[in-house]
């Protein structure tokens, strides 16, 4: 602060931390995170193609860690969530294989990046699986 005193450093520093308590305050993003990744979870589910496999693929976050940031009134309003994943599968697929991640941004600033991963294990069908469907479907064609 270059100030000459210890008094005027200590004036400066209170009127620096009186500011930042009355603009900001310890905001907890995760129920934005956990919003938005429910509805991606929507999304997921309605354009993902797993090829090959018998089972649905289901969806976890790993670890947010800390999700407490300062923002001002006018930084939480401009909070944005991206959304980054592959659409396009082909089984097997390992749980905790990580299939894309999400972003909290504060306009270009990303405050927080989180993986998203599978729950399960996602089998590949075998021979009788499809030696199955196609009876099904011959007899549903007939």
């Amino acid at each position: 602060m270059g100030a000459d005193t210890k008094k005027i450093r200590t004036t400066d520093s209170v009127k620096v931390l009186n500011y930042c308590f009355k603009n900001f305050s310890n905001i907890n993003i995760e129920s934005t995170i956990t919003s938005s990744f429910k509805d991606f979870e929507k999304h997921f589910y309605k354009t993902t193609i797993i090829r090959k496999s018998t089972d649905t693929a289901l969806l976890k976050l790993d670890d947010l860690g800390n999700t407490i940031f300062p923002l001002s009134k006018n930084e939480f309003a401009k909070l944005k969530v991206e959304t980054y994943f592959l659409n396009n599968f082909e089984a097997p697929l390992k749980e905790n294989t990580r299939i894309g991640f999400l972003t909290i941004k504060c306009g270009d600033e990303i405050l927080k990046k989180a993986y998203i991963s599978t729950k399960n294990n996602i089998e590949k069908k075998n021979y009788k699986i499809y030696y199955q469907e196609l009876l099904k479907n011959m007899f549903n064609f007939l």
